[in-house]
């Protein structure tokens, strides 16, 4: 073999040796609460429905939600309510009138998680719906809470004025 084609083969052997190969790792998405079915946006992009399964899925930082980008910064901005909400996440909250005044701003700030995939291993995303209605009731409760302090001090200012008078 002359001198130039074995450097070929060396170069060869040598890029295909160090080259950039992709990692994969595998991705598994569900919920919190027992036959949920809930959309899956990957990166903003809707991918599919849960329980929801990806194998050989790039090595990288990704965002995982239940609501679409756009619909997220409207529930947010408050632009957006319940009744903006997919079929299958109003399913999952159900109809209780009450909760689904204060359970949007919830699903907002809790549908998105930042997952890490890692070379051969699987990562779990479980969506939080449980805590979702907690905060949403939460929220509800803090809400009364102020409306009745505001209502006491209101009385107390018109006992004040019976009382100066």
């Amino acid at each position: 073999m002359s001198g130039v084609i074995k450097l070929v083969l060396v170069l060869i052997v040598t890029t295909n040796l160090f080259s950039e190969k992709p990692f994969w790792g595998n991705l598994r998405v569900s919920a919190d609460k027992e036959n949920a079915v809930l959309p899956v946006y990957i990166e903003g992009e809707y991918k599919g429905k849960t329980p929801f399964s990806l194998d050989s899925f790039p090595v990288g930082n990704y965002s995982i939600s239940f609501i679409s980008n756009s619909l997220k910064d409207s529930l947010i901005n408050g632009t957006a309510g319940y009744g903006d909400l997919s079929e299958e996440v109003k399913k999952v909250f159900g109809e209780n009138s009450d909760l689904k005044k204060r359970v949007a701003r919830s699903i907002a700030e809790l549908a998105e998680q930042r997952v890490v995939i890692q070379y051969q291993k699987t990562t779990e995303v479980v969506f939080p719906l449980a805590e979702i209605e907690k905060q949403a009731v939460s929220y509800g409760n803090k809400a009364m809470r102020f409306v009745i302090a505001g209502a006491g001090i209101i009385v107390a200012f018109g006992v004040f004025l019976v009382v100066l008078l």
